[in-house]
């Protein structure tokens, strides 16, 4: 973050220089100019996480939360709504449901929209709100594509912007959330052909990735998979895929799966 306030090449003086040149390099970069440049450190703990500019507009997590609860109270969904994780660090992440709209998409399979609120407080993320559809059975998480209602709000300008854009991102995102819903209903009669071609072409996704997909639709290569299956399996695989991974790839390709529903999918009218 410094360097890229200094106009300096991070990785190379990260990487190629000893300790006393960085240090050197760095000193002599901001001792240059007319006058000295201002910046807001954000510290976890006893150490800085990142270097900020005086424009930077905090909503820490504990302000966040209390957003997030005014919000729900506005919107008379306070008793209603449940945490269902957490994920903390350097980005945090909460993610509510509404077990009061839980929907049987399948005998023994019932689903619950929700909420993903996202943050950082250390210049790594937007405030960020998207819906999304929970599965009981699993736990898998399905989320709204990031082109389809997802709140961003850079931590820029007053605090106050924040929160007033939490609280209406709120109800925007449930709109999206039961509209994904919708679309999950309808992935049981839907359905995807050229399986083996269609999980090849995802791009967004490792090799590994690819195999966990291939995998949970019952084949240990693409030449074992059936022409053709029904978008809500595929989209199950793909959540499937991402319960192993680190919460930030986690929320990707849940984000994923989200793209996949909506390509293969009508809304219903």
């Amino acid at each position: 973050m410094l360097c890229n306030r200094l106009g300096a090449p991070a990785e190379f003086i990260r990487d190629r220089l000893p300790a006393p040149l960085q240090l050197a390099t760095m000193n002599y970069l901001m001792a240059q100019g007319e006058k000295p440049g201002t910046a807001m450190l954000r510290l976890r703990g006893d150490e800085v996480s990142a270097i900020v500019s005086e424009r930077y507009a905090p909503l820490d997590a504990d302000q966040l939360v209390d957003t997030l609860r005014t919000a729900l109270v506005r919107h008379g969904l306070i008793e209603s709504v449940r945490v269902r994780s957490v994920a903390t660090g350097i980005t945090d992440l909460i993610r509510l449901v509404l077990p009061s709209e839980a929907v049987p998409v399948k005998v023994g399979d019932v689903s619950l929209v929700g909420l993903d609120v996202s943050s950082s407080s250390f210049g790594k993320s937007a405030i960020r709100v998207r819906g999304m559809v929970m599965r009981l059975l699993c736990t898998n998480g399905l989320r709204a594509p990031s082109s389809i209602g997802d709140l961003s709000l850079r931590h820029l300008g007053e605090t106050q912007r924040l929160r007033d854009g939490l609280t209406e991102g709120v109800a925007t995102a449930l709109t999206h959330a039961r509209g994904l819903m919708g679309r999950w209903k309808s992935a049981v009669s839907e359905y995807v052909t050229n399986l083996a071609a269609y999980i090849d072409g995802l791009r967004d996704f490792s090799q590994s990735e690819q195999q966990a997909v291939r995998t949970e639709l019952g084949a240990t290569k693409p030449s074992e998979l059936s022409p053709r299956t029904t978008v809500y399996d595929l989209v199950n695989a793909v959540t499937h895929a991402a319960q192993s991974a680190e919460p930030a790839r986690r929320i990707e390709l849940e984000s994923i799966a989200g793209n996949v529903l909506m390509n293969h999918t009508k809304s219903e009218s």
